[in-house]
């Protein structure tokens, strides 16, 4: 454990004590995740919380969040946020992604023995469609934003990886709506993609780059990279239409809610 990571539990610890909270569930989000992380990258701890009876029985209006301004971190890298149980139940109602995305990651820093029967509840919610058309959104925001839709000689090397990690997702998904959400590892959607030689050789070296601490600022755009991009942006969004929705009954969440509730 590092001397960072080392940190996390007794900052969760605190935050229940201060805010008079249950952690039910605390995951690494973002680059670590995904395992393209620099040397220097943020920890993004996300997690879910159970509040007081007394913050659910009231007529005024509460917060349902918990954001890094709220916390005493002990480290700047450290980065915390966490989303109260309802909000977390409600978003999954609707099939957001990052639910579904937070639940998938392999690097767990706290987890109740509850949070088992959260995960077989939710997994009929997760919706294909929407999760591709996510996917999809941020990957054609951050061409846009980056890469100027492929037309920039130049461009942020880093940003192909934020770019084509939501197109293999999307991949993910195509290949077996039924197969559920896409893993958060860049290294796991990248094997299961049947995908060129050449753009597989061209990521890999840019994980790597990233990885081993090199600062992947500006370079010359690569033409089979963008080329990728710019078929799956156009396919893509055809195929996401297809997709089924999420099944979910709304009436198991609110069960579910309703007895955790009155068991704490």
């Amino acid at each position: 454990m590092s001397s960072l990571t080392s940190h996390i539990l007794p900052t969760l610890a605190q935050i229940e004590r201060e805010r008079a909270v249950k952690i039910w569930f605390a995951v690494e989000s973002g680059s670590r995740a995904w395992g393209f992380e620099s040397t220097d990258s943020d920890y993004d701890i996300r997690f879910i919380y159970l509040s007081s009876m007394a913050d659910y029985l009231t007529v005024f209006p509460r917060r349902d969040v918990i954001e890094n301004a709220d916390v005493i971190s002990p480290d700047a890298l450290l980065d915390f946020s966490g989303w109260d149980f309802r909000k977390f139940l409600g978003l999954v109602t609707k099939s957001n992604p990052i639910c579904f995305e937070w639940m998938q990651s392999t690097i767990v820093y706290q987890q109740a023995p509850i949070w088992s029967r959260v995960r077989q509840l939710v997994v009929p919610f997760f919706s294909p469609k929407a999760a591709m058309h996510h996917y999809l959104s941020m990957a054609r925001h951050n061409y846009r934003e980056h890469m100027r839709d492929g037309t920039s000689p130049s461009v942020k090397l880093k940003k192909y990886l934020y770019i084509t990690r939501p197109l293999l997702c999307c991949r993910w998904i195509e290949r077996d709506p039924t197969a559920g959400p896409p893993p958060m590892p860049f290294m796991e959607a990248l094997n299961a993609a049947a995908i060129p030689d050449e753009l597989r050789s061209e990521l890999l070296a840019l994980v790597e780059r990233k990885k081993s601490g090199e600062e992947l600022d500006e370079g010359p755009a690569v033409p089979c990279i963008n080329g990728f991009i710019d078929s799956e942006l156009g396919r893509l969004k055809t195929v996401a239409n297809t997709m089924p929705e999420g099944r979910g009954d709304l009436r198991d969440l609110d069960a579910f809610f309703h007895e955790a509730r009155a068991q704490m």
